[in-house]
């Protein structure tokens, strides 16, 4: 009768299989042969292909990144770190041209200037935006060598060394 005890309604696999099918092909129309899936001929099967190229690498992991939520926390740090890396040039090319674009990260690597513990790295960056700090030292945790959320940091210094100019913070979330 198409329901099931306590007044829930039959879940229909086929009609979510066919919604699927349909996403799957409208993207493969959309993007081609970027799109790294593709239905078989018998529409019966999934199919992923091409995971060595580059840009089919790249959309699994932004789609794994978007997916987050539903991957073990233990491998969080294989995904996270690349979606990272991945926000860095794209939020280059959205800065005005003469920006000063940094990576602020935990961890560090060779795109984040910024060493130290916490508040080391908040004092690095405040000398950065021409400005003064309003925070103390035991406003940070004493071991806390991370970020505090902000993964990326821009200026514009506006050619000059007025106090003030156009300053952006990212923060790169997979979710």
């Amino acid at each position: 009768d198409g329901v099931e005890p306590a007044g829930k309604p039959k879940f229909d696999y086929e009609s979510k299989w066919q919604d699927l099918i349909s996403f799957v092909e409208t993207r493969r129309v959309r993007l081609g042969d970027l799109y790294p899936f593709k239905v078989s001929a018998d529409r019966d099967t999934l199919e992923l292909e091409h995971v060595a190229d580059w840009p089919h690498r790249t959309y699994l992991t932004l789609l794994l990144a978007a997916s987050l939520r539903h991957i073990n926390r233990l491998r969080h740090h294989e995904l996270t770190r690349g979606f990272e890396e991945t926000c860095l040039p794209v939020f280059r090319c959205l800065m005005p041209a003469g920006s000063e674009v940094r990576a602020t990260w935990a961890g560090g690597g060779p795109e984040s200037p910024y060493i130290g513990t916490h508040y080391q790295k908040m004092q690095q960056i405040a000398a950065d935006l021409r400005c003064t700090a309003n925070f103390e030292e035991d406003d940070f945790k004493p071991n806390d060598t991370g970020d505090g959320g902000i993964d990326l940091l821009a200026w514009h210094p506006m050619a000059d060394k007025a106090p003030g100019m156009p300053i952006a913070f990212a923060q790169c979330g997979c979710s």
